[in-house]
């Protein structure tokens, strides 16, 4: 579960800007979600990456963390 966890956390960074990770696949954007809406992903984004940076750094993966 350790190793799954971690794995699944590094999926989550961008192949093209390293250390930019995704906040949260689980809600949807693009066209189902837009700008103009006033919940969802914008408001827990920091709160996402902060829980991703903790874990990596746990997890001794700090290049990406950092």
């Amino acid at each position: 579960m350790y190793h799954n966890s971690i794995s699944l956390l590094l999926a989550h960074e961008d192949k093209t800007y390293p250390g930019a990770l995704i906040a949260s696949l689980a809600i949807p954007w693009g066209e189902a979600k837009d700008d103009q809406d006033r919940g969802g992903y914008h408001l827990v984004w920091t709160r996402d990456l902060v829980s991703s940076v903790t874990g990596l750094v746990t997890a001794g993966e700090t290049d990406t963390a950092v």
